[in-house]
């Protein structure tokens, strides 16, 4: 499912290359570095949850299992609440590692603001993602995945972003639904 992460970031810079504007695609490509990086937090901590709950099912201890995907999602909801403020008080620092043209950041500071509230939602969903593994039902969950980001995700993010001029914020709101 992390392929499918990734093949829609893809996408969504492709789209972005759309706008004829190379600030416009710099800052895409910006947000999705960032978020590349960023998302190997929540899926170390979906690791964890294949572990800590498929360990407790195969043990046949479904409240332990219960108790530790609780613990996941709760943990899983601070840390990415913590990351996000800190890259909402640091965006400007963050972004000028990777570029200080005034044009780029015109493009880069709103769409990434926009990013942040979405990325929350990103997180937990790879969160559930190791509590699906865990009760090896990850083919269901890849195909949910992949029907929702070709019928809604993707066709969404381009009729905000391109069609009604909503730009990267419209292309990163279509990638959060």
């Amino acid at each position: 499912m992390l392929i499918l992460e990734y093949l829609n970031w893809e996408i969504l810079v492709l789209i972005a290359g759309t706008f004829n504007n190379n600030g416009m695609l710099a800052a895409m490509v910006i947000i999705c570095t960032i978020g590349g990086s960023l998302i190997t937090i929540p899926y170390g901590m979906s690791i964890s949850a294949v572990a800590m709950v498929g360990n407790a099912l195969g043990a046949n201890r479904p409240n332990e299992a219960k108790a530790n995907a609780k613990l996941i999602m709760m943990a899983s909801v601070l840390v990415s609440v913590s990351v996000t403020l800190c890259l909402v008080v640091f965006k400007e620092t963050i972004i000028m590692i990777y570029d200080d043209e005034t044009e780029v950041l015109e493009f880069t500071y709103p769409a990434f603001i926009t990013f942040c509230a979405v990325f929350n939602f990103d997180w937990q969903q790879n969160c559930m993602c190791g509590l699906i593994k865990a009760v090896n039902q990850q083919g269901n969950a890849s195909i949910a995945s992949f029907t929702t980001m070709v019928l809604i995700s993707i066709p969404l993010g381009t009729t905000l972003g391109v069609t009604y001029g909503w730009g990267l914020s419209g292309l990163w709101i279509g990638y959060g639904t």
